[in-house]
């Protein structure tokens, strides 16, 4: 929440909700699922949300097959993503140990963003495939992922390529 008694120029509050849970399978591997849902609304005076308060997907941490921030509603006259208030996201991951310290993965991912406030319609979703190496090495974990578009939206912008992303730390 910004705004209202915490004296911000833009009166917004949201809600977000995220789970993780990791299941142990057969020959160590594991099967992660990952769920997030957000919304964002204004109250008071504000009649719109600021875009560093919208809401984004693409990129390392959500969808994998996509560019940072791509994923969302696009300026009617351009290309340029200016995010939405509400998305949904979800990832499955299936990990299995390699070498010491180094794990396989293959990996899918769906999410939308709409642009309403509370809009959860997943008519323009999209979603990707993909496969991975998760090195765990002594403080420095990385992640490293090449994925595939599935459904993608052209009059978006968005090209349907192949994606590499590369990520230290942990995404679950």
């Amino acid at each position: 929440m910004s705004g209202g008694p915490l004296g911000a120029e833009t009166d917004i509050y949201g809600l977000q909700i995220k789970t993780t849970h990791h299941t142990p399978l057969i020959w160590d591997m594991i099967f992660t699922t990952r769920a997030q849902f957000e919304a964002v609304d204004t109250f008071g005076d504000s009649d719109f949300v600021p875009i560093f308060d919208r809401q984004f997907l693409g990129g390392s941490y959500t969808l994998r097959g996509y560019e940072y921030r791509e994923v969302g509603p696009r300026e009617s006259e351009g290309r340029d993503s200016i995010g939405g208030n509400s998305y949904a996201f979800a990832s499955i991951e299936l990990t299995t140990p390699l070498w010491d310290n180094v794990r396989g993965a293959i990996f899918y991912d769906w999410g939308f963003v709409n642009a309403e406030s509370w809009d959860f319609d997943p008519a323009k979703y999209n979603d990707n495939y993909g496969f991975g190496l998760r090195l765990q090495l002594p403080g420095f974990p990385l992640q490293l992922d090449y994925a595939w578009p599935i459904s993608y939206h052209e009059d978006r912008g968005e090209t349907g390529k192949p994606r590499f992303n590369f990520l230290m730390g942990h995404t679950y």
